[in-house]
């Protein structure tokens, strides 16, 4: 039976390290304190002063009367923030389903991890060595059934770092922490030590009839963590992927050839992340920043989304033929905007007037025109009318996005395209595809050669094996060059091509 694997990564006073860095060494904080509260109550202190009295929650005003000579700092929360960010793209590694509400304080689902990184204790090692590596803190990690037996782990765990918890082991592993360890409040722990009871194991041993009764709801979740009882989900969050390129420059550049080829080095190493996450972005965003320490954010929107760097590099030339270089460029920012699934794009062939297919070129070129427009002159100069039910000219139309039909994609369903010949051939007669000169392909039809100009396909058709007529085709819809169209199969199990039907 496998059991549920939660990891806890703790990095105590993480808030009060990332203070300390970007100060002095003279001006580093001895405790911060929370700016905005009512009172100012203390987050928290270096170890020895808590170890001295001086616990959080206590107000300002009594500190600076008990401690005067502390440096005491506010609680800067977006900076801590950010410094944090990097210790969840360094458990994102290991597993999607992580949780983190608290600044220094982590969640890992490790449930089916073990195959690839070995057992728990491997496990938490790794993800140990990661963490304190990526965040030059001092970090704890505890393993267990559930978040509270992971938490408990990890705070107790002052001296090696690392604490696994067995599964169905948990009430005899902690039984000999104290109360304090366990998370309950002051009230709590001083009434328990009236009773008598000191540490988990007793705790544990109490009545379950009376435990909420007697010590409120954080009580309870105690109690039935220490019993496995404890159903707490993790509340994994979604995380905005975010895939974006930068480079500073050590000079100022007005040069448009040598901005173009910054940009071919930004768009390389962008399209390699798109190509990573397999995603196309639709929209282009790119910050320029000035020797005046000015920034300046412009918006392209791609013809279509992509994810190649030469269709990434070909907007932003359009971009610079229009940019006004005043002054020297000292940075460049990319960033993928309007993510999207990448996915091939399928011609869709022989429906619309006369049984054929409308050129795709078209509108190819009514995107690339579009976007080249939009690139050069910003998203609104280029727009798309609808009337109104107002007689003025002046209101009788409104302004709205552009829109233009979406291509086929592979992934739609194969009914949706393949439509049926006029002319269906019984039975299917063979015929021969080749590969002509110039990598084009030809198709011999009654003995003469016909060049293949566009295909659309494959569709499988695929019966079971236990069918008497069991085979696998892959169909396909195939113009030729003098207008020509037919439905051609392959069959796998004859290894030979078959004309199916002819389209009028």
């Amino acid at each position: 039976m496998e059991h549920n694997l939660i990891i806890c990564i703790w990095i105590p006073r993480f808030a009060l390290e990332v203070n300390a860095r970007s100060q002095p060494l003279a001006a580093r904080p001895d405790a911060i304190y929370r700016a905005e509260a009512r009172g100012q109550p203390l987050l928290m202190a270096r170890e020895d002063l808590e170890d001295d009295g001086l616990y959080p929650g206590l107000p300002l005003h009594e500190v600076e009367a008990r401690w005067p000579t502390l440096q005491l700092h506010a609680y800067e929360h977006e900076q801590v923030a950010a410094a944090f960010e990097p210790v969840l793209d360094i458990l994102y590694t290991f597993s999607p389903s992580i949780e983190s509400t608290t600044i220094g304080h982590a969640y890992l689902d490790g449930a089916g991890l073990q195959k690839q990184h070995g057992s728990p204790i491997q496990l938490a090692k790794l993800v140990h060595k990661a963490v304190e590596v990526g965040s030059t803190c001092t970090t704890y990690v505890g393993v267990g059934s559930n978040k509270f037996v992971a938490d408990v782990a990890a705070r107790a765990a002052t001296t090696t770092r690392i604490w696994a918890i067995p599964p169905g082991q948990e009430i005899q592993t902690l039984s000999h922490l104290p109360l304090e360890t366990l998370g309950l409040p002051p009230n709590v722990i001083t009434h328990l030590h009236t009773l008598g009871i000191r540490n988990a194991g007793a705790f544990a041993n109490l009545p379950a009839g009376s435990i909420y009764r007697r010590f409120g709801p954080i009580g309870l979740r105690v109690y039935q963590g220490l019993h496995q009882r404890l159903q707490e989900p993790l509340q994994v969050q979604t995380r905005h992927l975010v895939i974006q390129e930068g480079l500073d420059l050590d000079w100022t550049e007005t040069n448009p050839d040598r901005l173009q080829f910054a940009c071919k080095m930004l768009t390389d190493r962008l399209s390699t992340q798109l190509n990573h996450y397999r995603m196309a972005c639709q929209v282009l965003v790119v910050f320029w920043c000035f020797e005046d320490h000015a920034k300046c954010k412009y918006t392209l929107r791609l013809a279509e989304p992509a994810s190649q760097s030469e269709t990434l590099l070909q907007h932003l030339r359009w971009h610079l033929d229009q940019l006004q270089i005043e002054q020297g460029i000292t940075g460049i920012r990319l960033q993928a905007d309007q993510l999207s699934p990448a996915s091939s794009k399928q011609l869709k062939l022989l429906t619309g007037s006369a049984a054929r297919t409308p050129d795709i070129e078209r509108r190819r070129r009514a995107l690339t025109a579009l976007g080249r427009l939009q690139a050069r002159w910003s998203v609104k100069a280029a727009g798309q009318t609808e009337l109104t039910s107002e007689h003025t000219p002046g209101t009788a139309f409104r302004w709205v996005d552009v829109t233009l039909s979406d291509l086929e994609s592979d992934q739609d369903l194969a009914s949706s395209h393949l439509h049926p010949p006029f002319l269906l051939h019984t039975p299917p007669g063979p015929i021969r595809i080749l590969h002509g000169q110039d990598s084009r392909h030809l198709m011999l039809l009654d003995g003469q050669d016909h060049v293949i100009h566009r295909q659309a396909g494959p569709w499988r058709l695929k019966h079971p094996t236990w069918h008497r007529n069991a085979t696998t085709r892959d169909y396909y819809q195939i113009e030729v060059e003098n207008g020509a169209a037919f439905l051609c199969f392959y069959d796998h199990k004859s290894s030979c091509w078959y004309l199916q039907g002819q389209y009028a």
